[in-house]
């Protein structure tokens, strides 16, 4: 008996919860998933069994045109074979089936991002064995819809059409075996009824995950390089009365003194999709007291089949060994009160059944069943049972100590996910806590920028920051971004250029440092010498009182007179300071003035030449040090063009403030910024205008898509990091928009954009009307002015920010290449620029700096930093503040992912339903999954109505370093497109306006 538990040896599958002698294979060999449960299975900790394929297979797969690779599926067999021993459980077969999941799982962690297949071997045979027939069909509905959806790729919009469509009569039989007809004529095949084929099938899907759309951009964003693909773990289903996670330290704030638990009844599945808001117990690490509970309502149930369900009458003659006999693994530690933990998968297996609602008839014809499987729950009344915690507190101090006995196996702080059956916990996957090592990098780098806006400051305990509009489109940049960008707005750099050449005297302090800072990681303007950009040491400063946010300060040029700075000799000055001002007011509008033609006719063609030319390189073949020389190239054709890119943006805000501030002078407040607002609307020769209508006509066939990436393919979402790809390289985003534009319903794009021109033009036919009945026609000549000038440099801003763009995205190929050259990928944009020329020489020094910039940026990003800082309130500085609950205002929930940030809500039903976002989004929805990852890709924080610290939102979430906060009826209390500021910290979500 004892050879029979010895696994079989084997090169592609390695095997976990049973007897063998096999060493441990890397995690590059098992995937982080295989490895964790080989080893807590080797350490004797109870891990309900099963055998993972190697990474190597799934290589082996792409390199043989998606073909199994040869000899594996007798391998997979042979592996079949030994856990059915092992448990004495055959695959699909009754009366005590073998149920397995299909999971993924690669060397790095990429949360939600592949495939998982649950309950195979499901089949209609086995209903004979069950005595709840229509609890047993629920089940197999459920497993149908996630096989069709993740093996067979079909839309689950088709399954729940199908299933909308039939007569409500119909038996849950009937139901489901309609449901499987209409897959079946949607997919052209069979639905697999025979478990091998559907664990062939599964494997293969979950080799085939590995290039989905969304992995390859987990990768392409997190910088995953030179993994061979995905591990396939096959194991036994682990029948969970409840099922939850252990953080072994908080994984919002770090806080080590806390042990988080979340659980919920039945199968851990309902709580990664989101479906149940589970119970949350704290417990103190010193004194392993409960120090607090929150327990949810038990009206969504994912749960296992008892097995005093399974029908006695169907076990005569039936293939089962007898009770107690089953092979188990040997050597568990002894881990609770002196009795090992073992693994006893072949007690029951699961029986998955979702219900949303106590008060549905399906449920309430179900209650004694639901009661019967529900464990220590089962003494209850359904409606008690619904506000009864999920653990006793004797279960949760168990599972504390069983988690930190973990903890200490591993040597670092554990997320563990865990299932308790049978008055045993079984241990399903450990992982490091994610963001520990950036968590205690955050004092540090706290202290740091502290220590820094001090010696900027020096005496002047005045000194103030204000954020930059720039943020607005580079929010957070990478260092080699920071240092090209930033040169470019430096005091040598394009930017101050461009000042003094329309006739502004930035002073002396600003060519030599420059007017920005990064600070926190983010873009500051230095108030003091933000206000020298325009004429040097003249004494205007901003206007700082406590009221003031960083954005209303910069909305204008300086204003206040500082006597102090004036000195004595301001007098004499005077006449000089008045001379200047007038004569750079006239080559201002000089400028203005002659700008269209001598950039149509001179600097555009000038730069189109240079464009196609450098385009046309081959960039591949340069030397690393031809690369350095280009770049050096481009980046001055970057500041010499750039400045003539951005001029229309200065003009265009000096026209629109002049023609505003007389509306507003004639009309008052509402009317005239309503009809200034009006007046400047249904811009002509907007280039991101036209780019949405050209995507729109590219869903109508009237436009190829090929001709939209000719013009725009060097544009891209936050595309002032050069970290970010262009269209061009990466067209996903814009093909989502193309296809959302394919089902929108109401006015296109191009209806839209002509109604506002009409309403446009129909308020300047009546502005002489308007101005008369005011008395101010003497106005008009000035105002319609200001406003022609306004139309025409208004939507020149992204006209030039269009050119600009090019410019930018020939700085990026050449990164991009040395980023090939180096298999560097994204990292390479957490080099400096003056590291380039060494890079070679000092490879294994430089990844290593790497590494602690990457973690240095990400705690920054944490950090809740201020629009406007003041030096003489540092000792606040990057400490959260307290919102004020404002007529309701601010909402608290749970906090399930940590950080800070602002942005736009968006009310999303669907991923497939999403259009444009914009670039500074918030996600509020009801749940998520692995469907909505592009979403995250640039948002700016997530809002979800139920789901816990395990739910895909949240693990993506954590992942991508965005906050994330549950709030009960979410889409409901929050309006689209309001400001909302969310703390993941606090869990709150606050209406900012």
């Amino acid at each position: 008996m004892e050879s029979a538990n010895l696994s079989p040896k084997s090169s592609k599958i390695f095997f976990f919860g049973g007897k063998t002698d096999m060493e441990i294979p890397a995690k590059e060999i098992l995937g982080g998933k295989g490895a964790s449960l080989a080893s807590m299975s080797s350490a004797g900790l109870n891990v309900p069994p099963g055998f993972t394929i190697s990474t190597e297979m799934c290589k082996s797969f792409y390199e043989n045109n998606q073909l199994v690779p040869e000899g594996l599926l007798d391998e997979v067999k042979t592996a079949l074979s030994w856990l059915e021993n092992l448990i004495s459980r055959k695959l699909g077969v009754g009366p005590r089936p073998l149920l397995v999941s299909v999971r993924s799982g690669a060397a790095l962690s990429m949360p939600g991002m592949m495939d998982t297949v649950l309950n195979v071997g499901l089949n209609p045979d086995l209903e004979q064995f069950y005595q709840d027939k229509q609890g047993f069909w629920n089940t197999y509905r459920d497993f149908v819809q996630l096989f069709s959806e993740t093996v067979l790729n079909i839309d689950e919009k088709l399954i729940s059409s199908i299933e909308k469509s039939l007569p409500s009569q119909l038996s849950s039989r009937e139901r489901v075996l309609e449901i499987i007809a209409g897959i079946e004529k949607k997919g052209g095949r069979k639905f697999p009824t025979d478990p091998w084929d559907m664990l062939v099938k599964s494997i293969i899907a979950v080799f085939q995950s590995w290039n989905s759309e969304r992995a390859l951009q987990y990768r392409e964003r997190h910088n995953i390089r030179g993994l061979p693909g995905t591990a396939v773990t096959v194991q036994s289903m682990f029948p969970s009365e409840y099922s939850g996670v252990l953080f072994s330290i908080s994984p919002t704030d770090f806080d080590t003194k806390k042990i988080i638990i979340e659980a919920s009844t039945g199968l851990g599945e309902a709580i990664v999709r989101g479906r149940v808001e589970p119970d949350s117990f704290i417990v103190d690490r010193d004194t392993l007291k409960i120090i607090e509970k929150k327990i949810s309502r038990k009206d969504v149930q994912v749960r296992a089949l008892a097995e005093n369900q399974v029908d006695s009458c169907k076990l005569e003659g039936s293939r089962s060994l007898p009770e107690g006999k089953e092979n188990r693994p040997e050597g568990s530690l002894n881990l609770t009160d002196g009795e090992a933990l073992q693994t006893d998968v072949s007690r029951s297996q699961p029986h998955v059944q979702i219900k949303e609602s106590k008060d549905s008839s399906e449920l309430q014809g179900n209650k004694s069943q639901v009661q019967e499987s529900a464990g220590r729950l089962s003494d209850q009344s359904f409606e008690d049972r619904e506000n009864l915690q999920s653990l006793s507190d004797e279960q949760i101090i168990e599972l504390v100590q069983l988690g930190l006995r973990v903890e200490k196996y591993f040597g670092h702080p554990i997320d563990l996910e865990w299932g308790y059956s049978d008055g045993k916990f079984g241990l399903l996957q450990s992982r490091p806590v994610r963001g520990f090592e950036v968590a205690l990098d955050i004092p540090k780098a706290l202290e740091e920028e502290k220590a820094f806006l001090t010696q900027m400051a020096g005496s002047n305990k005045k000194a103030a920051w204000a954020l930059y509009n720039l943020s607005e489109t580079l929010p957070a940049p990478l260092p080699l971004t920071w240092d090209i960008i930033g040169d470019f707005m430096s005091g040598s750099g394009g930017f101050v250029k461009m000042y003094k050449e329309l006739g502004f005297i930035p002073s002396e302090k600003v060519l030599e440092k420059g007017f920005l800072e990064l600070i926190a990681g983010r873009i500051y303007v230095n108030l003091e010498r933000g206000a020298e950009l325009f004429y040097g040491d003249y004494p205007l400063e901003y206007e700082v009182d406590d009221s003031a946010s960083g954005t209303d300060i910069l909305t204008n040029a300086p204003t206040k007179f500082n006597i102090e700075k004036a000195g004595p000799s301001f007098l004499i000055k005077l006449p000089w300071y008045m001379y200047l001002m007038f004569k750079s007011g006239r080559i201002f509008r000089n400028s203005a003035r002659d700008f269209s033609n001598i950039f149509e006719e001179e600097t555009l063609p000038r730069f189109n030449e240079y464009f196609k030319k450098a385009k046309s390189e081959n960039l591949a073949s340069f030397s690393h040090e031809k690369l350095l020389n280009e770049l050096s190239e481009r980046e001055a054709v970057l500041n010499e063009f750039g400045k003539e890119t951005l001029k229309p943006s200065m003009f265009a805000a000096y026209y629109h403030s002049r023609l505003v501030q007389d509306l507003l002078l004639v009309f008052g407040p509402e009317e005239g910024k309503q009809i200034s607002s009006t007046l400047l609307k249904g811009l002509v020769g907007d280039k991101t205008v036209e780019a949405n209508i050209a995507l729109y006509k590219v869903s109508r066939n009237e436009q190829s898509f090929d001709e939209f990436l000719r013009e725009f393919g060097h544009r891209a979402v936050g595309e002032f990091e050069l970290a970010e790809p262009r269209w061009g390289e990466d067209p996903g985003f814009p093909k989502k928009i193309v296809e959302n534009y394919r089902n929108m319903a109401g006015l296109s794009p191009v209806e839209m954009h002509e109604k506002q021109i009409q309403e446009r033009l129909a308020v300047e036919r009546t502005l002489a009307d308007l101005l008369k009945a005011r008395c101010a026609s003497s106005l008009e000549p000035e105002i319609r002015k200001n406003m022609e000038a306004a139309l025409k440099f208004l939507p020149y801003r992204e006209t030039g920010k269009y050119h600009f763009m090019k410019s930018i995205a020939l700085v990026r190929d050449v990164l991009k290449e040395l980023a090939e050259k180096w298999d560097l990928g994204r990292d390479l944009f957490f080099l400096r620029k003056s590291e380039l020329s060494d890079f070679p020489k000092r490879q294994s020094e430089m990844r290593e700096a790497i590494k602690r910039r990457k973690i240095r940026w990400q705690s920054l990003q944490r950090l809740d930093v201020p629009e406007l800082i003041k030096v003489a309130e540092l000792d606040n500085f990057g400490k959260p503040k307290i919102s004020k609950d404002s007529e309701g205002g601010v909402f608290v929930g749970n906090g399930i992912a940590p950080g800070v940030n602002t942005g736009t809500a968006r009310i999303v039903k669907s991923p497939s339903d999403v259009a444009n976002l914009g670039q500074k989004y918030v996600i509020i929805c009801t749940s998520t999954d692995p469907g909505w990852t592009p979403l995250f890709v640039h948002a700016r924080g997530l809002v979800v109505e139920r789901g816990g610290m395990l739910s895909h939102g949240a693990i993506v979430a954590r992942d991508f370093g965005i906050p994330a906060v549950v709030i009960k009826e979410a889409t409901q209390k929050i309006q689209d497109g309001c400001e909302v500021k969310i703390d993941g910290n606090s869990g709150k979500v606050e209406i900012v306006k």
